[in-house]
């Protein structure tokens, strides 16, 4: 009997321990600087970390920087959401003549991308989108345009704000609405 209780101990112990650990690893892998790079990283791991249910779902998210709207407060806002959208490709133009996002991270087959415009397109790029069928021929410009642009209403994705001066300080919400501002997001 005394033995059972111990190794009840034990096992309660190692799960204390591991939780512990766990939040210390999570804590430290998100970074502090504030710049977009940063910001979209934090954002990206704490959904990966965070949201199962949203990730079996699907594996490829369009992560949506507001940066213009935002530039004159102490916050950025940043969606992330399921996408089923497809882009048109012409392998005969410059990769970056093709309008279609570049930044882009593929991690445990599951794709998050957004529009960068400090990142050009390159064949990674290209064959990354490929991978994940998001490209379109479009049959040397044949096609002009895709209808796919349609949004499901009642998808949901998370809405998150980072503090700008402390990007480990933020606020997320799952939702199929988005807000302009944080509810209770204190930046100071």
């Amino acid at each position: 009997m005394v033995m059972k209780e111990n190794r009840i101990k034990l096992v309660i112990t190692f799960f204390i321990f591991m939780f512990f650990f766990s939040c210390t690893v999570s804590k430290s892998s998100s970074r502090e600087n504030g710049d977009y790079d940063n910001i979209i990283h934090n954002a990206i791991y704490d959904f990966k970390m965070n949201n199962k249910k949203l990730l079996k779902r699907d594996s490829v998210f369009h992560l949506i920087l507001f940066k213009e709207e935002y530039k004159e407060n102490e916050f950025v806002k940043i969606i992330i959401i399921g996408s089923n959208k497809q882009f048109l490709y012409n392998k005969y133009k410059d990769p970056n003549e093709n309008k279609f996002p570049s930044g882009y991270l593929d991690s445990d087959n599951i794709l998050f991308f957004w529009y960068d415009d400090n990142k050009q397109i390159d064949s990674l790029t290209i064959n990354t989108f490929k991978k994940y069928n998001l490209l379109v021929d479009d049959e040397n410009g044949k096609i002009k345009f895709l209808d796919n642009d349609k949004i499901d209403d009642r998808k949901k994705g998370v809405l998150y704000f980072f503090c700008k001066g402390n990007i480990k300080k933020f606020e997320k919400s799952i939702s199929n609405e988005s807000s302009k501002y944080p509810k209770r997001l204190k930046c100071e």
